[in-house]
């Protein structure tokens, strides 16, 4: 991050800028409730594999 020397010293000479490049806060959740994300989001991915595993064996049957 550039800040001017200008701009430091029209803020009163505080090197204690915000980032406006930072990401924002990550989120913080309790481990019993990243693991129950987690298993939706595995137990989606598994389906839509399935779902591709059956067309594909589709295909080859024809």
């Amino acid at each position: 991050m550039k800040v001017s020397a200008e701009g430091v010293l029209a803020k009163g000479a505080n090197l204690d800028l915000p980032n406006p490049n930072a990401a924002d806060e990550l989120e913080r959740l309790p481990a019993a409730e990243l693991v129950k994300q987690a298993l939706t989001a595995e137990r989606a991915l598994i389906e839509i594999l399935e779902d591709v595993q059956k067309q594909l064996a589709s295909e080859g049957a024809r």
